[in-house]
């Protein structure tokens, strides 16, 4: 009688996992990473620093009634109202915490999004467990959520409409693609600069199946993923041109920013211009339309006239992107040493989490898995696009769920090989199967 073959171990665990369903892994992130979250923000208290004022005040004209408040339209609005809001439902005596724990919540469900992120993209049900893990665990995620700044919420916006536009090309469908579009629009309503997720979304799209590029399914989709996202920002274009006077999409804080990126000035970090500036001056100051495009204009022709000094210093953002410690926790916050001895948890910093991405693209791109241009050209373009502004440690959150994808595929995928490896060299015994069966087990067929 012949020996049944050897064959290699799966792991238990993963099987497990398998077996429960796509909703185990982000269910155990979720609850993982809101309770870290919630713990923080009930026990520490970081003061209020750079933009958070001016963002506290525009939330509280929301809380108030008095909607944005302004004629001017300096912030994207998502935050704004999402804060302002939970101020009016809490009371304004429990804002302050009220909109932390809510910041608890959106940090959760980032952690939850990427770990289905990453079960989709490796196929792999323990990617998306150490993916969501891991960003639980990931302490500059953790150290926002105290603050009263939208990157917590576009982190999650941002890898939610990554989730559904994964969702979409994996099975096609309206809804799907609805779903997608509006998270896009919601996500630019958070930050602008997140609206270029479309290029991606359309390369992806294109790729799906495997004979070549479909031109003609990427680019409907992404036209009427546009197209939807577009319509969710009408009504607060239709509000800015009505109180403003002037067409602005979402904000009149990208010019600004723009001119501060490329100006004689400009050195790659954000910077004060103050209303004294020659270019401000004759706009009126921050937060005017006319200041907005007078700002934009003027960076441009800077742009134009310096290019290599541009291409200097976009560089330098780069590299300060992809090597810089977060400065906001070393300055406002001590560190993630307090956060780490209070929970009794080693957390993640950015090196960390960097150099395990790295590890997970190199090991993931070879493999081939479905949508395996999606991951890299995000994880590329995205702080590409940043180095045409300048950097600041909080714009790197955003990007960080998509790290944790990369990650948890990588050591997944790692894991699997040695696993692998080590049941071929050490073979389970295998026992010659019984010549005589009982009745009983050939009914069963065991």
């Amino acid at each position: 009688m012949a020996m049944p073959a050897p064959t290699p171990l799966r792991p238990p665990a993963l099987a497990g996992l398998r077996a429960a369903g796509p909703w185990l892994a982000p269910a155990l992130a979720f609850a993982l990473a809101f309770a870290i979250r919630l713990w923080w923000v009930r026990h520490f208290i970081v003061a209020p620093y750079g933009d958070q004022p001016s963002l506290e005040a525009y939330a509280a004209n929301v809380a108030h009634g008095l909607a944005y408040g302004t004629r001017g339209a300096y912030w994207p609005p998502a935050f704004v109202f999402l804060a302002g809001l939970v101020e009016r439902l809490c009371g304004t005596g429990h804002a302050f915490l009220a909109v932390r724990t809510a910041n608890a919540v959106q940090g959760a469900l980032a952690c939850a999004l990427a770990a289905d992120v990453a079960r989709r993209l490796a196929r792999s049900a323990a990617a998306g467990l150490v993916a969501g893990l891991a960003l639980a665990l990931y302490g500059p995620a953790i150290y926002y959520t105290d603050t009263f700044l939208g990157a917590t919420l576009e982190t999650a916006t941002l890898i939610a409409a990554c989730d559904a536009v994964l969702a979409y090309g994996e099975r096609p469908g309206a809804w799907r693609l609805g779903l997608a579009g509006a998270l896009l629009g919601l996500a630019a309503l958070t930050k602008p600069t997140e609206l270029p997720l479309l290029v991606p979304a359309f390369v992806h799209w294109g790729l799906r199946g495997r004979r070549g590029f479909d031109l003609r399914f990427a680019g409907r989709s992404a036209l009427a993923a546009l197209g939807i996202a577009l319509l969710i920002i009408a009504p607060w274009s239709w509000r800015n041109l009505r109180v403003t006077g002037s067409p602005v999409l979402i904000d009149t804080n990208g010019g600004v920013n723009f001119y501060i990126a490329h100006s004689p000035r400009a050195t790659g970090l954000w910077m004060d211009l103050g209303d004294a500036d020659p270019v401000l001056t004759p706009g009126g100051g921050y937060a005017r339309p006319a200041t907005d495009r007078l700002a934009f204009d003027a960076g441009w022709a800077w742009f134009v006239a310096h290019p290599a000094q541009d291409a200097r210093q976009a560089a330098g953002i780069l590299r300060r992107f992809w090597t810089e410690p977060d400065g906001d926790i070393a300055q406002y916050g001590d560190g993630l040493r307090p956060i780490e001895a209070s929970l009794h948890v080693p957390l993640l910093d950015f090196s960390a989490l960097r150099d395990l991405a790295v590890l997970g693209l190199v090991l993931l791109l070879p493999s081939g898995p479905r949508g395996r241009h999606f991951l890299p050209l995000l994880v590329l373009g995205y702080p590409a696009g940043l180095a045409l502004l300048f950097f600041a440690p909080r714009f790197r959150l955003p990007l960080c769920p998509l790290l944790a994808v990369a990650a948890g595929g990588g050591l997944v995928r790692l894991w699997l090989w040695w696993r692998q490896e080590w049941a071929l060299a050490h073979p389970p015994e295998c026992a010659p199967e019984p010549l005589l069966r009982r009745p009983r087990d050939r009914a069963i067929g065991a």
